[in-house]
């Protein structure tokens, strides 16, 4: 399950921890057809690229099971909510 907290956006995954991911260390969120081989219909993937401590930047993208859920995140990052 993904959740957009105050400071960040926290992945919740079955059998394993979760992830937390704060907005600082995000540079950027869109909307995409597929990620990493993997592919969606319609831009169905949340792309989310962001920074770890390294510096090392990476894409973690998340399937959405309605892609119409995607687009508050897409829309509130591109007018600065985040």
């Amino acid at each position: 399950m993904l959740t957009r907290h105050q400071d960040g956006i926290l992945l919740e995954r079955i059998g394993a921890q979760p992830l937390w991911i704060p907005w600082q260390s995000i540079t950027a969120l869109r909307a995409e057809r597929g990620i990493a081989g993997k592919v969606a219909a319609r831009d169905g993937i949340l792309a989310v690229r962001w920074q770890l401590p390294s510096g090392v930047e990476i894409d973690t993208g998340f399937r959405a099971d309605n892609r119409d859920d995607l687009d508050g995140w897409v829309d509130g990052w591109t007018e600065g909510a985040a």
